[in-house]
């Protein structure tokens, strides 16, 4: 259960990082324009919330 949580906090980070382009999807860097442009918005919006639910998994985790 707690690996979940982790596993969930280090997915979202990644993710928010993608969104706001502090690590590049590729290292071409039209596609990475092109790839944040379709995907940017999801991915700075999903990020945050999927590091949230990996904090309530890793504090269910810790309650059990």
């Amino acid at each position: 259960m707690q690996l979940e949580g982790f596993l969930a906090v280090l997915a979202g980070v990644y993710f928010t990082l993608l969104g706001f382009g502090v690590v590049a999807p590729a290292k071409d860097p039209e596609y990475t324009k092109q790839w944040r442009k379709k995907f940017g918005t999801f991915m700075k919006i999903s990020g945050p919330f999927m590091i949230l639910f990996g904090f309530v998994k890793l504090l269910i985790g810790l309650l059990k």
